[in-house]
């Protein structure tokens, strides 16, 4: 679990601190110590699905069969149904589409050009888990608050790195760089899949601009090691080219063993293939 604090969220504030006021060392360092200690601790949205999941079983092995109980548990499963991606299902790609749209990302900005909330939100759904805690005893809801607290801090890290990263660029308007967790079922458990969305605007050759989009994943594959693939799109001839890294050789090999069919199916939803390249890295 990595500290909020170190997605650049106390970055952030400690800057806003800064172009007003003229911090000494000791004051800056005094103001870093004391944000640590008030930031919530985020957690990936995979592993914060599994501990409502738990946390609802649990609650109703305590004896807490009430009405209260049976709404956590309806909003708990609800998350995972619509979040949680089944690989090889043919609805998959909506719901890596819903965890894009409706991941939190973008809450915000839904609100202020809608009259009404969006249901499906992650973040309307952990509002409704937090309201739900209020109802129950001390430790049970100190319990689930710890936890939506903690995934609501995620999405919210992962909008402020998009608006820092806006921020850092010299020209803003050409790049554009998005962050999401993808929950994934594996052996009835959730694994957690860090996205990474990036467009980049280019002039064509007729004074357009075009987007050319590129999906990074990342994922821990425990005894395989870590993979990242980076998948680069150009619009125009609607071509991708495809780049695995692998921390083990061995899975290296697997793709490798893969390539073909992996080609086939791009080539089935209608794409060109430019390379697809697997090494270790």
């Amino acid at each position: 679990r990595d500290p909020l604090w170190s997605r650049g969220l106390g970055d952030v504030y400690k800057r806003q601190l800064t172009n007003h006021f003229s911090l000494s060392s000791k004051q800056s360092q005094l103001v870093e110590q004391q944000l640590r200690l008030v930031m919530p601790v985020q957690i990936p949205m995979a592993e914060g699905i599994n501990q409502l999941l738990a946390q609802s079983a649990q609650l109703g092995q305590a004896g807490s069969t009430n009405n209260i109980n049976a709404q956590i548990d309806k909003v708990a499963l609800s998350i995972m149904q619509m979040f949680g991606v089944k690989p090889g299902n043919r609805n998959s790609s909506d719901t890596i589409k819903r965890n894009v749209q409706q991941g939190g990302l973008f809450t915000e900005n839904k609100l202020a050009n809608q009259t009404s909330p969006q249901q499906g939100d992650m973040k309307n759904f952990l509002a409704k888990l937090s309201k739900l805690a209020d109802q129950l005893p001390a430790e049970q809801r100190d319990m689930l608050r710890s936890t939506t607290d903690r995934m609501l801090a995620r999405v919210t890290s992962n909008q402020l790195t998009h608006v820092q990263q806006q921020h850092v660029k010299t020209d803003i308007n050409n790049e554009r760089t998005f962050q999401i967790d993808i929950p994934v079922l594996h052996n009835e458990k959730l694994n957690n899949v860090e996205m990474e969305i990036k467009q980049r605007k280019h002039l064509n050759d007729e004074g357009d601009y075009i987007s050319i989009w590129s999906v990074k994943l990342h994922f821990d594959l425990q005894e395989r090691g870590e993979v990242d693939a980076e998948v680069a799109l150009n619009p125009v001839d609607n071509s991708i080219s495809t780049t695995f890294l692998c921390t083990n050789i061995n899975t290296v090999r697997e793709i490798e063993q893969r390539m073909q069919s992996f080609r086939k199916q791009l080539h089935t939803q209608g794409f060109e293939i430019q390379t697809i390249h697997c090494t270790q890295g």
